[in-house]
């Protein structure tokens, strides 16, 4: 299994590489190791970036792959949706899509592989308080959740190999909890590690900075409690996952109507949620109420309108997505 490790150029992707790399090499596996570095383009000194990733891949003898906007690999192109006219990023969430995609063409050409990132403790509070703040769903709270990605600081030691990384940064056992950003500096700063600083985290026209502001002096006692009650909604995440889709319509199957009747709104929800993605629809939490409104409440032969333009027909008692 080789392990992709997401690298750009920072403190916390930098620190990961040297942990990983010194005990890939005592133990003799480090060419399972392959480095995966991305260029947005969004501002001239990425391009520097990527040359120190790249030079200290060569350094620790580590294989080393690297990606820009507008270049694909393989058949991992960018999804054309996420840029604008001019060639830049709809938004932030657009490139962060754009650098995961190029980091699972990586994975494909190196299968079987898994994807390690380095998000930390501090990482973890900050996008949960951003999801709260836009007032998110039990989701919300279940960040950092995706197929073949692996956040070996955040969930602890379920492989030697993840254990590992995360003993290292934490610097002591698995139990005291993920590292944060001052115990990765610190770390940083013992080993030497040369890393480059984004500008943009300076900047308060961004909404993460300001939350990071804000819980600069939270205490690492409650920091430790949100993170033990994330891995505990990760759990059950995957829980309800599963029921959904043991309850599913096979695709292409006819969904009855009068079942709709029948379910709590949360649970028709959930089920339509799901649908839906599995023909590449995605809707926010109001778009699925007023789904199953429609559901409830349409005269036979009306049309719904999706998001992205698609329609669906509501028969007398049974549509199809």
């Amino acid at each position: 299994m080789k392990i992709i490790l997401a690298v750009s150029g920072g403190v916390d992707s930098m620190l990961l590489l040297a942990q990983v790399a010194e005990r890939a090499a005592r133990e003799g596996w480090l060419d399972e190791v392959v480095v995966a570095q991305f260029d947005h383009g969004t501002r001239e000194s990425a391009r520097a970036d990527q040359e120190l990733v790249v030079r200290k891949a060569r350094e620790l003898g580590v294989r080393c792959e690297v990606g820009r906007i507008g270049e694909g690999l393989g058949d991992g192109g960018l999804n054309e949706g996420i840029l604008s006219e001019e060639g830049e990023f709809l938004s932030e969430a657009a490139a962060r899509e754009a650098r995961y995609e190029f980091l699972e063409a990586v994975a494909r050409k190196y299968a079987p592989a898994e994807i390690w990132t380095a998000q930390h403790l501090d990482d973890l509070v900050e996008t949960v308080a951003i999801n709260l703040l836009r007032g998110t769903g039990w989701r919300g709270l279940a960040v950092m959740e995706r197929e073949g990605v692996r956040r070996p600081w955040l969930e602890g030691a379920s492989g030697e190999r993840a254990e590992q990384g995360l003993e290292g940064a934490s610097g002591g056992r698995a139990e005291q909890g993920p590292p944060g950003r001052a115990e990765i500096w610190r770390q940083a700063g013992e080993r030497g590690l040369v890393f480059r600083e984004d500008p943009t985290n300076q900047e308060a026209i961004y909404l993460r900075n300001r939350v990071r502001a804000r819980l600069e002096n939270w205490p690492r006692a409650q920091k430790l409690e949100l993170w033990r009650g994330w891995r505990q909604q990760k759990e059950l995440r995957r829980e309800i996952d599963q029921l959904v889709a043991e309850l599913l319509p096979a695709q292409g199957a006819e969904w009855r109507r009068s079942w709709f009747w029948e379910l709590e709104p949360a649970v028709a929800g959930e089920l339509l949620r799901a649908g839906l993605l599995r023909i590449g629809v995605r809707a926010t939490r109001p778009q699925l109420e007023d789904f199953r409104r429609a559901i409830l409440g349409y005269a036979p032969g009306r049309k719904f309108n999706l998001p992205g333009g698609r329609l669906v027909q509501l028969g007398r008692d049974s549509f199809i997505l």
